[in-house]
């Protein structure tokens, strides 16, 4: 049973390969031509080679087989060639040697085998794809002999130490191009511009990055020049491109551009994009521009997607968070500039280890640990708060306990929701101010925030510092009691913060400028519609709109206020070097970065 298609089609395939045979001798006699040293890495030469064998095999409608030894797969690919008669059974011969070493000998009857006295061998190359393919091994060749008429023979040895030169120079892409893409589009239309958006498709980044890969990459400068959201279209211009600058043609000539652009607005857009060439270098126009649109006329909305840059935040479902959730609900971005993608956490441990870790671009955390992430050399930088105030004091019901004096001289077990907490820093700033500091003999643990309430009516721990809505929720349960508002010891103090890593900010600061303006409009509409936090809590928190509706009316936590105030965070770092929570100063300068407040663009 052989591993081809049957021996009806024999007469199409072997015409299909002679004639990609020719094509593939056009390229690697143009790459053969642009310099010796390309000669010996043949990087581009082994890239045609992969290109063809990838086709070669495709069209013979072949699964994949994976071998241990690299003899076996090629004798697999040659029993195939042989099987549509494409070459004779004494064509190639195999030579297994010492060290995996394989010995090849070419008659002058091989298809593939040197039709010009060069260094090269395209029957080499293939192999050497194969043997990769098939094997995962990495090997290469040495020519022995040489002959169009008596054929060649070459070692395929094992590489331990090859590089694969995948990046070559404009130069090099021009000269190439120039040699055989008309003889290509002749023989295969459509081929070139396939090559474009492939490469656009495989390439990753958002569309800055990813015409910067194209300019690194040799192929010239891409510009958007204008996003037309009436129209729906995209306008690009390009210089040095590699078609369309060094020739002289009566048409636009840039196939492998519009292959890219296409590729690239499609696969940022999500849609079946499509490019045209309006001005060409090629045909006498001062430059070259393109006009990209969709194939679609119901997907042209989604060509705004093109410039936007994802930036995936965190949050814990909150209260605390609301302006968050508040902003990319109410779609107060510009979608043209930016996608927030939310990235739910259920724990501080599980925030905090994304942002070292560099998952996310940013997050709402609280103060405290903002300011530990940062000492521990994490590159974040606090842009916004996210609330003031919503902290308070529970304790168990009917405990004879009038003022947290009482309850600080007499309890033995407090949960806060994490040890880098605002909690953390109420409860330290509560106590010197009470003059009890080194009094108290309160422990402090660390609870879940939706836990506390019920570690309080089962008696696990003698009272909570928590946050909304849990505090507002106990009164309301009856289940514990309220003995304080955190507004009444630090009246105004922050506790969540928006961060950001520096990366982010430096790369998209149009972005982070944005998040920062929506996240302030957030708040602003949460203050003045006391209806929206409970629609937009109950959608993501759900929370009874009653709960949501009491805590605003009674002005517990406030949103109208999120610019950052350097002079508490320096008070909050004071109290965190006092108490070991943080071992060396923090630069606030540095650290907090206001200039979206006032952004320049």
């Amino acid at each position: 049973m052989s591993d081809c298609t049957s021996r009806g089609d024999n007469d199409n395939l072997r015409k299909q390969l002679s004639l990609y045979k020719e094509v593939l001798s056009s390229w690697l006699y143009s790459l053969e031509k642009l310099s010796e040293q390309l000669v010996e890495d043949y990087g581009l030469m082994e890239l045609t080679a992969n290109i063809n064998m990838e086709y070669i095999l495709s069209r013979w409608g072949l699964k994949w087989r994976l071998f241990d030894c690299a003899i076996d797969a090629c004798e697999w690919y040659i029993r195939n060639h042989q099987v549509v008669e494409f070459i004779g059974s004494d064509a190639i011969k195999l030579s297994g040697k010492e060290e995996g070493i394989i010995e090849v000998e070419i008659s002058e009857n091989c298809p593939f085998g040197p039709e010009r006295d060069t260094s090269v061998c395209k029957q080499a190359l293939m192999l050497i794809s194969i043997i990769k393919r098939c094997t995962g091994l990495d090997y290469e060749y040495s020519l022995q002999k040489v002959s169009e008429k008596e054929g060649c023979r070459f070692l395929l040895k094992p590489s331990s130490n090859r590089v694969n030169k995948s990046i070559f120079t404009k130069k090099q892409v021009i000269n190439l191009l120039q040699t055989f893409t008309d003889e290509a589009e002749a023989s295969m239309p459509g081929l070139i511009e396939r090559t474009g958006k492939n490469f656009a498709e495989k390439i990753t980044g958002d569309l800055a990055e990813s015409l910067a890969e194209f300019n690194r990459t040799g192929l010239g400068n891409l510009t958007l020049e204008k996003l037309d959201l009436t129209n729906n279209k995209a306008f690009f211009s390009g210089e040095g491109l590699l078609q369309g600058s060094a020739r002289k043609m009566d048409e636009a000539v840039d196939s492998f551009t519009k292959g890219f652009l296409s590729g690239l607005v499609g696969r940022l857009a999500g849609v079946d994009a499509i490019c045209e060439e309006m001005t060409c270098i090629a045909k006498g126009d001062d430059r070259c521009t393109f006009i990209v649109d969709t194939a679609r006329e119901a997907e042209r909305y989604h060509l705004r997607k093109i410039t936007q840059v994802t930036g995936k935040i965190g949050f814990i479902p909150s209260l605390h968070h609301l302006p968050l959730l508040a902003a990319n609900d109410l779609e107060l971005l510009d979608s043209r500039i930016i996608n927030l993608e939310l990235v739910k956490n259920h724990s501080w441990t599980e925030l905090s280890n994304s942002l070292r870790h560099g998952k996310l671009d940013g997050a709402m955390v609280m103060a405290p640990l903002a300011m530990r992430l940062r000492e521990e050399g994490v590159p974040i930088k606090v842009v916004a708060l996210g609330h003031r105030e919503g902290t308070g004091l529970v304790i168990k019901n009917k405990a004879g306990l009038e003022t947290p004096r009482d309850f600080f001289a007499s309890a033995s077990l407090l949960a806060v929701a994490y040890r880098y907490s605002t909690e953390s820093i109420l409860h330290y700033k509560w106590l010197k101010e009470l003059q009890m500091e080194g009094q108290a003999l309160l422990k402090i643990v660390s609870v879940p925030a939706d836990l506390m309430l019920n570690n309080v009516v089962f008696g696990e721990i003698d009272g909570f510092l928590g946050p909304e809505p849990y505090v507002t929720e106990a009164a309301l349960k009856g289940e514990g009691q309220i003995l304080a508002r955190s507004g009444e010891i630090w009246p105004g103090h922050m506790c969540c913060v928006l961060v950001l890593t520096m990366q982010f900010l430096n790369e998209h600061p149009e972005a982070a400028a944005q998040l920062v303006n929506s996240l302030s409009r957030a708040g602003e509409l949460l203050h003045a519609d006391k209806q929206l936090a409970p629609r937009i809590s109950k959608k993501h928190i759900g929370l009874p709109q009653d709960l949501v509706i009491n805590i605003l009316r009674e002005k517990i936590i406030s949103y109208d206020n999120l610019e950052p105030d350097l002079d508490q965070f320096d008070q909050y770092q004071e109290i965190m070097l006092e108490t070991g929570l943080l071992r060396e100063k923090i630069i606030m300068e540095e650290f907090v970065d206001k200039g979206a407040w006032h952004p320049t663009y």
